[in-house]
């Protein structure tokens, strides 16, 4: 049986979901795949060991990982420094890493113990003006053997310091459950219900849609709830709406994907985010559920103020929302809750779920991985 090594910064967050189904595909195909991560485990594969290092919860204070590289690289330290040792004590055949600062850092040393490293990142670097930086990039894009990103533009992005031949693209996908719905159909008598599922911070696009409620709660619009459920910096701000207007649900973080299921289930919209060129997997999952979905018209990434790639959301599966402007906001709460355009797109949506979202990704990701380890032991 092959070894292999997943090293993570954090548990809760897509980027490591999405990893961890390539390794549960690689884990059904002879491999025996150790989890070496920061923080506590949201959930756990049980065909995958999982060794945690005790470390403050990603998706409450993991924003400080984007406002530095320097920041990034001290918070992934301690897994840097352990996740070395356990590929040089333990032999995997690869060693795959959940982010760019740690797999670019330890790529080179990993190299030196004749092993394998896949890259995998959900991150945009955009244009880097410091020399410096870009040529140390560029000098440590030489390393991994593979890199594994989930969208075009985050390939063309990767290309700027990586040997494109060296890049697959791995969309987000929606697990089988979310195919199928228990859900019994709505009808135009039912209160609307906007859903938001995401982490609670300024850049994930989720103020303007608390703005939002808070403006209908006042206005005592009783045909129109919202139900908010993620961690983050700033979730003091939903938990006193939710504590002042009964219209208002903020539900903390849920670990269970069958509760999470359930509560898209319960949407009429589900209220989202979206990077330059992907969406995020809430969103995915929305559509797998047949649910439409509502995306910020600027990417979520940090400091930028960069537009959607409106593609991403053809207008028989939602709309995309300028959150710059209020009343454009109300104004399309006003028209799902007078006209209900939602019951009649879950065909739609599951349909494009299932033509661009399926397992059918993962599974092509984890074939060229367990090619390339093949091709090293012949």
């Amino acid at each position: 049986m092959k070894k292999a090594l997943a090293i993570t910064q954090c548990f809760p967050c897509g980027s490591w979901l999405c990893i961890e189904k390539i390794m549960g595909v690689l884990a059904e195909d002879n491999y025996e795949i150790t989890v070496l991560g920061l923080g506590d485990t949201q959930r756990k594969n049980p065909k995958l060991t999982y060794r945690t290092i005790p470390y403050p919860a990603f998706n409450k204070y993991g924003d400080l990982t984007c406002k530095s590289p320097l920041l990034n690289f001290l918070w992934s330290l301690p897994l840097i420094v352990r996740g070395f040792l356990f590929a040089a004590i333990h032999r995997p055949s690869f060693v795959a890493y959940n982010g760019l600062a740690t797999g670019l850092v330890l790529s080179p040393f990993v190299k030196l113990l004749g092993l394998k490293s896949v890259v995998m990142y959900h991150t945009f670097i955009g244009v880097v003006s410091n020399k410096f930086l870009a040529c140390t990039l560029k000098f440590l894009g030489k390393f991994p053997d593979l890199v594994v990103v989930n969208s075009k533009g985050s390939s063309d992005d990767a290309a700027s310091f990586i040997n494109r031949n060296k890049i697959i693209i791995n969309e987000h996908y929606a697990d089988d459950a979310f195919f199928y719905s228990d859900s019994k159909q709505k009808t135009t008598n039912d209160k609307t219900h906007v859903v938001y599922v995401g982490r609670i911070d300024a850049d994930k696009g989720c103020f303007p849609l608390m703005q939002a409620a808070e403006h209908f709660c006042i206005k005592d619009n009783v045909s129109i709830r919202f139900s908010f459920a993620g961690a983050g910096s700033e979730t003091s701000k939903i938990e006193g709406l939710a504590d002042r207007y009964e219209n208002i649900d903020y539900l903390g973080y849920i670990k269970d994907r069958a509760e999470l299921k359930k509560l898209y289930e319960t949407a009429d919209v589900v209220w989202s985010f979206a990077d330059t060129t992907y969406l995020a997997l809430p969103a995915i999952e929305a559509l797998a559920c047949g649910k439409p979905i509502v995306i910020p018209k600027y990417a979520a990434i940090m400091g930028s103020h960069e537009t959607v790639d409106t593609t991403l959301v053809p207008s028989k599966v939602g709309w995309i929302v300028d959150t710059d402007s209020q009343d454009y906001i109300i104004n399309l709460l006003n028209m799902l809750v007078d006209k209900k355009p939602y019951l009649s797109m879950h065909n739609d949506c599951t349909n494009l779920a299932k033509k661009r979202y399926s397992k059918k990704n993962v599974e092509a990701v984890a074939n060229k991985i367990n090619a390339l380890i093949t091709k090293n032991d012949e």
